[in-house]
C-alpha cells in the first residue's frame, strides 16, 4: 500500500536493486494501465528458466538508457556466433567456447549518430539495449557507407520483441590498465619471463622511497 491506494511490483534492473528501488504500478481501472498489458508490451518472457531469469530479462527493459533511433526489420541482421572446439576442458570436453559472446556490429551511419548525440568524436563501441537483445556493438565500417544497419548474434538475444528502438547505455571510454595478478598470470603463460615482472616491482617499490621522491621533487623545483 501506498497511502490508501493498493499498487504492485512491475520490474526492477540491477542497478535499481542496488540503490534500493524498483518500478511499481498503482492499481487502476484504466485498461491501457495494467500490469498484465504493461508486461507483453515489453516482450514475450518465458518462466521455464525460473522466475529469477524471468525478471532479469524483464530488468533489461527498466536500464537507464538513451534513445538513438527506430530501426527497421531490415535495418537488424542475424549473424552467427564464432564458437571453437574446447581442447582443455576435461569436465566439458565436447563444448564449445563462444569467443563473440554478447558482441555483434554497427555500420558506420548508425555509429556516426550516437557520436553526434552523445557529443563525441571516434568511439566505436557501445553497451546497448535493442528491443531483447543486449550487449556491445562494435562499428564495422565494412557493412557499408551511409548503411542504417545492425548485426546481432545469437547470444545477445534474451527474449523476443517487437520493440526495434535502438538505446545506447554507454560509450566506450579510456580507462587506466593495471599489471594486477590476473593479467600477470595470463603473460606469464604467453611466455614473458618473471623477470621482466620484477623489474616493474623493484622500480614500483623504488618510487616509494622518500628520499628518492624528495630528490626528484628537488630536480624538478
Amino acid at each position: 500500500m501506498i497511502g490508501s491506494n493498493g499498487s504492485q511490483i512491475v520490474n526492477y534492473s540491477n542497478s535499481q536493486l542496488k540503490n534500493h528501488s524498483v518500478w511499481m504500478l498503482v492499481k487502476t481501472d484504466i485498461p491501457e494501465i495494467q500490469y498484465d498489458r504493461i508486461i507483453s508490451e515489453l516482450g514475450e518472457f518465458d518462466s521455464s528458466d525460473g522466475p529469477l531469469k524471468m525478471y532479469a530479462r524483464r530488468g533489461q527493459c527498466f536500464t537507464t538508457t538513451k534513445f538513438i533511433t527506430k530501426l527497421t526489420e531490415d535495418e537488424i541482421v542475424e549473424i552467427p556466433d564464432i564458437k571453437i572446439q574446447k581442447t582443455d576442458d576435461p569436465e566439458d570436453p565436447t563444448g564449445l567456447y563462444t569467443f563473440t559472446d554478447g558482441c555483434g556490429n554497427i555500420s558506420l551511419a548508425l555509429s556516426d549518430l550516437i557520436n553526434e548525440q552523445f557529443g563525441l568524436l571516434n568511439c566505436t563501441a557501445y553497451q546497448v539495449r535493442l528491443g531483447g537483445a543486449k550487449g556491445v556493438l562494435v562499428c564495422k565500417p565494412s557493412l557499408g557507407e551511409g548503411l542504417r544497419l545492425v548485426q546481432l548474434r545469437p547470444s545477445q538475444k534474451k527474449f523476443k520483441s517487437k520493440d526495434h528502438f535502438l538505446e545506447v547505455i554507454r560509450c566506450s571510454t579510456f580507462s587506466q590498465g593495471y599489471l594486477n595478478r590476473q593479467v600477470i598470470l595470463l603473460l606469464s603463460n604467453l611466455g614473458v619471463k618473471d623477470e621482466v615482472f620484477m623489474v616493474h616491482l623493484r622500480n614500483s617499490l623504488k618510487s616509494l622511497d622518500v628520499g628518492a621522491v624528495l630528490n626528484n621533487l628537488k630536480k624538478i623545483y
